[in-house]
């Protein structure tokens, strides 16, 4: 019950036990039947319960409990193949939509949900284990969309499995990042064309046309996937001093932004690399081991909402071999979308690791299903990932990680329950959806220097 205040008298016709409420706002308690069962038939059983307050008249409501020969636990779960199709394929094949928790045999109705009026309506039978399957189509403009079912006996509704229908000639937004070997070369090979360094662009599609600064050439992809890209510096290199030589990439592709990347080459002194330490003090040291490139790690590539909604599992991003002490970026972002969902800067260990966990925080969780770009920084080494938030059915799945209630980074994708974000927190609008993020460090392994 609703609206009531403290020292009100709860009465109801059950069991004519009068209850105190002991505070403003809403009171619960529990109604039964103090007779024989047997004589309760099927259906409805009205019921009343009275409200008395001092000074005032008495209110009495009405309700009802419906007795059934067997309580059947109805609690719908809908989910489809893809969270997003093109506007053709949606008319000529449409998603697979399946579902579970109906009643057993009994009706289940299939809405499309498209601002005012629903695009698709049908109405379904479950099977004896309360499961349904059916193909939802439609004709619908370039958007976003959502599917969700009613029990009709219940009428408990599932919850609302959402999708992108997309125009057939849109085109990717581009996504690359880019790696630079050696790490370290000397001004002469730096100048010398023959030797030069190896860019590799990562996350090219065929056609894309790719120029760097340090030549001006362009040159065109043949195929999707990682661009190899031969650099040299095309003047004296009596002009290079040791340290960074800044370079871009550019990527164009046809129908979407360019995207540019930053990158750097190390230049050192000459003998460097075969045991000179660079000093004319006579005390070169032996032939240093190169530096291990670093690497970057996003586990589980795959899960469910329920599991990316749960702060003990989530996505653990990580990075190793950078250099001790070293910032390391990393952020997250919705595929095909150029803003940044999640973003934190942490301090990598005295053995070049570091690592955050990122996990929503809606309950709502088929907020979260689609795809995800994740990036780490650090020093010259650019990094990328992705991983993949699926509807699933059960919530269940894991990549076997607890946290064991750690820190944790949020990544909620709803406007709901904002107030008690951490003080910093930023909010974004993606796509109509409120995005909230906090960055908080996770502690993993054992030792102190971890995160």
């Amino acid at each position: 019950m609703t609206n009531l205040e403290e020292g009100d008298t709860v009465t109801d016709s059950l069991i004519e036990e009068g209850r105190t409420v002991d505070a403003d706002g809403d009171f619960t308690f529990g109604v039964y039947y103090e007779g024989d069962p047997d004589n309760l038939d099927e259906g409805p059983v009205p019921f009343t319960v009275t409200i008395d307050r001092e000074g005032e008249e008495s209110v009495t409501l009405n309700g009802e409990i419906n007795v059934v020969d067997e309580v059947s636990e109805v609690d719908p779960k809908v989910s489809l193949n893809t969270d997003e199709i093109s506007a053709s394929d949606l008319e000529k094949d449409g998603l697979k939509f399946t579902g579970e928790g109906f009643t057993p045999g009994g009706t289940v109705n299939v809405i499309g949900a498209a601002g005012q009026a629903p695009f698709h309506q049908d109405e379904i039978i479950a099977d004896e284990d309360g499961k349904i399957s059916t193909t939802v189509k439609g004709e619908l403009e370039p958007g976003d969309y959502s599917v969700y079912s009613v029990d009709a006996e219940t009428e408990e509704v599932s919850n609302y499995a959402k999708f992108t229908v997309t125009d057939d000639d849109a085109v990717e937004a581009i996504d690359a990042s880019l790696k630079v070997d050696p790490k370290e070369i000397t001004a002469a090979d730096l100048a010398n064309k023959d030797k030069g360094v190896t860019v590799t662009v990562s996350g090219v599609k065929k056609s894309d046309k790719i120029t760097d600064s340090l030549t001006g050439d362009t040159e065109t992809a043949e195929a999707d996937g990682d661009y190899k890209l031969h650099l040299y510096y095309q003047g004296n290199p009596d002009s290079l001093e040791e340290g960074k030589v800044p370079f871009t990439v550019t990527i164009d592709r046809e129908g979407t932004e360019s995207e540019t990347l930053n990158g750097n080459i190390n230049v050192v002194a000459e003998g460097k690399e075969d045991g000179d330490d660079g000093d004319n003090d006579g005390k070169d040291g032996d032939t240093p081991e190169a530096p291990a490139e670093a690497s970057f790690t996003v586990s589980p590539k795959t899960l469910e909402a329920a599991d990316f909604a749960n702060d003990k599992k989530g996505v653990t991003l990580a990075v190793e071999d950078c250099e001790p002490g070293a910032d390391v970026h990393f952020a997250v972002k919705p595929k095909g979308m150029q803003v940044t969902a999640y973003e934190n800067t942490v301090k990598a260990d005295d053995e070049g690791k570091a690592s955050v966990n990122v996990f929503g925080t809606s309950d709502n969780v088929s907020a979260y299903v689609g795809a995800y770009t994740a990036s780490a920084t650090c020093g010259d080494d650019s990094m990328k990932e992705s991983f993949t938030v699926t509807a699933g059915a059960d919530g269940g799945g894991s990549d076997g990680s607890d946290n064991g209630g750690n820190d944790g980074s949020q990544l909620p994708r709803t406007g709901a329950d904002l107030g008690g974000l951490a003080s910093g927190a930023m909010l974004l609008l993606v796509g109509g959806a409120a995005i909230a993020m906090t960055g908080r460090r996770k502690k993993v392994g054992q030792s102190p220097t971890d995160f």
